[in-house]
């Protein structure tokens, strides 16, 4: 037992050293530890937030002190926020949190850049003694969101063999940026093998627009063909982000009408309760 007599002298560290022998005379290995001995006791603070945070999301930490039992150890605590660091650095920076004061920093959503790493100090100063303080650090992570991958049509519909169609996978977005740029291609499978075409036999290959025009004339009558659109874009650390979106074509021997709905019209309803739009048949 070492009594706090032994440790008279304010701010030192002091090491600390043990050694064990048996009654055999047999010498542990040494063991030791330091401790700093401080005039006035300086709260530990924890900060308190999430793991990983999407750029979607608010960002909420919560920061709090823990006082010595000692006596006249507790005091208002002031409380200030810094970004002590961001990587990568082409990050944009946390915004407000070098004003922000007080216990709590939020981080409206929309604010952070994705794939970046923001560590943040809170220093607490106790109002009666500025020169007690002490520091907590947290990391802030932000990830990536997975890619909203769309494909126009979606699900099932039917198309002519003879007539050509469009499918459009333009609708697709990033929601960590609306200025990514995003990569395209395209497959097709049919009974579970890659579509060929009905007349040479040779492998559907596909261009990587945003947009696939399919030929008439090339496709199967009677089959189901499952186009599927997939999208990706590479990260700032070189990882490539890929979601994928599919349509499901059966090919008809018969002209199929395709509908269209010209924008800006207006519902009109009907005596018998039903609505009616212009649209035309192609």
């Amino acid at each position: 037992v070492i009594t706090a007599s032994e440790f008279s002298e304010a701010d030192v560290v002091y090491e600390v050293t043990v050694e064990v022998t048996n009654f055999l005379g047999r010498t542990s290995a040494k063991a030791s530890f330091s401790m700093e001995r401080v005039s006035a006791a300086v709260p530990i603070l924890t900060i308190v937030g999430e793991s990983s945070y999407l750029r979607s999301e608010d960002v909420l930490l919560r920061g709090s002190a823990a006082f010595s039992s000692c006596p006249g150890a507790k005091a208002e605590m002031l409380f200030e926020w810094s970004e002590i660091s961001r990587n990568p650095a082409s990050g944009v920076a946390m915004p407000g949190v070098d004003s922000a004061k007080g216990p709590s920093l939020f981080i409206p959503a929309g604010s952070l850049t994705a794939g970046t790493v923001y560590k943040v100090r809170l220093t607490g100063t106790m109002s009666n003694d500025a020169e007690r303080q002490s520091t907590a650090e947290f990391d802030v992570n932000v990830g990536y969101a997975e890619l909203q991958a769309r494909v126009s049509p979606s699900g099932f519909t039917q198309r002519s063999v003879a007539e050509p169609f469009t499918l459009d996978a333009s609708g697709s977005r990033d929601p960590d940026s609306d200025s990514t740029v995003l990569s395209y291609s395209w497959e097709c499978v049919s009974s579970g093998r890659p579509c060929r075409n009905s007349t040479s036999g040779a492998e559907l290959v596909f261009g990587s627009s945003s947009k696939l025009i399919v030929a008439g004339d090339i496709l199967t009558s009677g089959r189901n063909h499952t186009f599927i659109a997939k999208v990706s874009k590479t990260t700032a650390g070189g990882d490539v982000v890929a979601a994928s979106a599919s349509v499901t074509i059966l090919a008809s021997a018969a002209r199929v009408p395709v509908l269209a709905v010209e924008p800006g019209q207006a519902l009109e309803l009907l005596a018998d309760g039903s609505y009616s739009m212009k649209g035309s048949d192609r």
